[in-house]
């Protein structure tokens, strides 16, 4: 009798066992929220994102960006929208009366950018 008494035990506690500690059925979800950028946060974000993209060679619209981009002024970049969880931000290329939109996350994540400032699927 003891050893079928151990037998349910084992049974009944090795699916806890080899489930392992801290199993979470999360799987990447976390209950924390990303924290979101200032304003002046964003924009210096912005700076480094362009900085980037001109490093790597990465194009805006089918152009790569040149360094000219790296010289804008911050009195050149500003916010011109704020919506949920978003920016768009505008630089402004004044010696060749260009402007460079970009759409980011407000936690600081370069989701796209162009030179009209058009972003697809945002609500007015």
């Amino acid at each position: 009798m003891k050893s079928l008494y151990q037998i349910l035990l084992i049974l009944l506690f090795a699916p806890l066992a080899l489930a392992g500690p801290g199993h979470s059925h999360a799987h990447g979800h976390s209950d924390e929220k990303v924290a979101e950028l200032s304003e002046e946060e964003i924009i210096k974000a912005a700076t480094k994102r362009v900085a980037e993209a001109i490093e790597t060679k990465k194009p805006v619209e089918g152009i790569p960006l040149d360094s000219t981009w790296e010289q804008v002024s911050d009195q050149e970049k500003s916010i011109v929208r704020k919506g949920k969880g978003f920016y768009i931000l505008k630089f402004v290329q004044k010696e060749e009366d260009k402007n460079l939109f970009l759409l980011m996350s407000s936690s600081g994540e370069l989701y796209d950018a162009n030179f009209d400032g058009e972003f697809n699927g945002l609500a007015k």
